[in-house]
């Protein structure tokens, strides 16, 4: 185990650095952080880069840490202070990694997937993303102007989810072309749309999830072979997107 008390430290001030997008995908990694994400991460084999450990943690969970944590080939401990200026939580427990982000692809399996259309806010991400894991969803795509998935504030939404879900990022066209793959896009929409529950759903279809004040781009309501709809009886004028795609999931999940 290696131990580190310095800020200036390059593994310190390139962990400093992940909280920003950027520096994510400059070094291709993202942080994670608890104890609980920690076995998950574990549990689900995710390829960690470093484990990051606090004294105190250290001390208070030797046995955890012997079991779990030295086998791995890069674990670093660091003095309470330091860890607290690397941590993006206010009240942290001492634990924290850095996992390597997947190679890019746009290779699509058969299955049904959804493409967020410049879906912005964190929490919605992460939801989609643990409701994507509860209801078997073969993957999240990534479009145009969607927040990245491998913020802070996306992963700890995701529960643990984001260790088994395919995340794979697409430019609209991309999208566009995959229909001369044979898969078949489905967009929400308020007016002229289906409701879902008479969709039959089929496993070459990407569902598209628009924007959260916007909805769906032009573009693609264009191109979408079906444009559909959750019926609501109250008098709310619409859902939260992660709801949304929340109930959508479960609709498609069932058929």
């Amino acid at each position: 185990m290696q131990e580190i008390t310095s800020p200036s430290n390059q593994i310190i001030k390139t962990i400093k650095g992940l909280s920003r997008k950027k520096e994510r995908w400059i070094h291709r990694l993202f942080i994670i952080e608890g104890i609980k994400m920690i076995i998950e991460g574990i549990e689900n084999h995710a390829d960690m880069n470093s484990i990051i450990i606090s004294e105190t943690f250290f001390e208070d969970n030797c046995d955890f840490v012997e079991k779990h944590l030295l086998r791995h080939r890069n674990v670093i401990k660091v003095p309470d202070r330091l860890f607290s200026q690397i941590s993006t939580l206010e009240n942290p427990d001492g634990i924290l990694a850095t996992i390597n982000i997947k190679p890019d692809t746009s290779d699509l399996d058969v299955g049904l997937y959804l493409y967020l259309d410049g879906l912005q806010d964190p929490g919605n991400l992460g939801t989609i993303i643990r409701s994507s894991d509860a209801f078997n969803i073969s993957g999240i795509i990534i479009g145009e102007e969607s927040v990245d998935p491998y913020s802070p504030k996306v992963v700890r939404a995701s529960m643990g989810s984001i260790f088994r879900t395919k995340i794979l990022f697409m430019s609209r066209k991309g999208l566009i072309d995959k229909k001369n793959e044979g898969y078949r896009l489905i967009s929400t929409a308020i007016n002229n749309a289906v409701e879902i529950d008479k969709v039959i759903f089929s496993p070459k279809d990407i569902i598209v999830i628009g924007n959260e004040g916007n909805g769906v781009s032009s573009e693609l309501e264009i191109n979408s072979d079906i444009k559909i709809t959750i019926p609501m009886k109250g008098k709310a004028e619409s859902l939260n997107a992660g709801v949304a795609a929340s109930i959508i999931m479960y609709t498609a999940s069932r058929r």
